[in-house]
């Protein structure tokens, strides 16, 4: 955990790999507070399926020892004993959480509304100066995907990224082009030719030659 939040925070733009139960959100959320007390960022933006919504609120609790204060963009509420979180399920509501800057702490969403807002979403976090986390980031491996295309949109509007998943190419070595988009944008060692040989490569079965 400290290597990995070392890197992300040296780094601004990382992705983690570990395995499932590793401590990723914890390491997210530490370098989080360091930057927000550097006056890097402000919140953490977090896109990801409605499972992992729970654990941010949760384990950002555990951590620092106080609820954060939430929006929740896109997903069902959260129950705690101690608390609970409405979310925003009104479009014309989260138009107007984006439109005038209404920015928590921890502000979660998910891969289908962030495609549907994404008009709204690319000015938001550019104002927000958050550290815009996309978890379970294999969900955006397939190129072209409406998902994809909309987290690939928001790639340039924030210095501090991560991409968090244990299961980083879960199909082939093509798992791993939106990936690196997004964390490196025009700096991404996997340009458009790369991209075609080893996408080649797979089709004819030759995976020795990929590596």
């Amino acid at each position: 955990q400290l290597k990995s939040a070392f890197h992300l925070f040296t780094a601004c733009a990382a992705g983690n790999f570990s395995v499932p139960g590793s401590g990723k959100t914890t390491v997210v959320l530490s370098v989080f507070q360091c930057l927000k007390e550097l006056e890097k960022v402000n919140n953490i933006f977090v896109v990801g399926p409605l499972s992992c919504h729970h654990a941010w609120v949760s384990e950002y609790s555990k951590c620092f020892g106080a609820w954060p204060s939430v929006n929740i963009l896109g997903g069902g509420d959260l129950q705690f004993t101690e608390k609970k979180f409405t979310s925003i399920k009104s479009v014309k509501e989260r138009e107007y959480i984006y439109t005038n800057n209404h920015i928590k702490t921890l502000n979660l969403s998910t891969f289908a509304t962030v495609m549907n807002d994404i008009d709204y979403l690319e000015q938001y976090i550019g104002r927000a100066k958050p550290i815009l986390v996309i978890d379970e980031a294999h969900n955006i491996k397939r190129e072209g995907g409406n998902w994809a295309s909309a987290i690939l949109k928001l790639a340039s509007c924030t210095k501090y990224k991560t991409i968090l998943t244990g299961t980083p190419m879960p199909q082939s070595y093509s798992d791993l082009f939106n990936l690196f988009d997004f964390l490196l944008l025009e700096n991404s060692p996997l340009d458009k030719n790369l991209k075609n040989k080893i996408s080649k490569l797979e089709e004819k079965g030759n995976i020795q030659k990929a590596q």
